[in-house]
């Protein structure tokens, strides 16, 4: 729970962000120190949030499934609620940056939903936001799987028995045991 709860945090800094140049400095963005971070690169990273975030969900949705863990227990209901609100656009700052984030990468944006029920800490506005979210499962892997076969396509021009020694992307088994982590959560709702 805690890393989720700082990568929400992370999240909202990052909507919430301002500047009027195309990049930000620690005095926009808390952090950054002496570093800057462009426009580009704060919507990648927006959108990776709330891909983890995502994921988050519905690995608490698995393990509640599962008897491994009550999701909406005293301790999880608060952040699970933020993290609901913020995610469909119901929570302060939500809306910031929407619009301009889709297609960024993996994520795209979230829009709130009509049928999204108004108790956001429900069980139910849970399970319907997480089947509004599978998309993001597909496309997760594809970009593993894309991401693997560039890097077997670098080392064979590099190595010419680079082949010999690494598996094809599709019998990774690091890949494999994904796979089968991301069928698991696909099919717990």
């Amino acid at each position: 729970n805690k890393i989720a709860a700082l990568s929400l945090q992370a999240l909202i800094d990052l909507k919430s962000a301002t500047s009027s140049k195309s990049y930000f400095l620690d005095a926009h963005l808390s952090g950054l120190g002496k570093n800057f971070l462009t426009e580009k690169s704060r919507l990648k990273a927006i959108a990776a949030y709330q891909d983890y975030l995502c994921f988050y969900l519905m690995s608490q949705n698995l393990k509640s499934n599962l008897g491994l863990e009550e999701v909406l227990s005293n301790e999880a209901e608060p952040l699970i609620a933020k993290i609901l609100s913020i995610l469909t656009g119901t929570g302060a700052g939500a809306g910031v940056g929407v619009e301009a984030r889709a297609g960024t990468r993996v994520g795209t944006a979230i829009a709130p939903h009509a049928n999204m029920p108004t108790e956001k800490n429900s069980n139910l506005a849970l399970q319907q936001f997480i089947s509004q979210q599978k998309y993001r499962i597909e496309a997760f892997k594809g970009k593993i799987i894309l991401s693997l076969k560039r890097e077997m396509d670098r080392g064979q021009n590099i190595f010419d028995d680079y082949a010999e020694f690494h598996p094809l992307p599709e019998m990774d088994p690091l890949f494999n045991r994904l796979d089968q982590d991301l069928i698991s959560l696909a099919n717990a709702h």
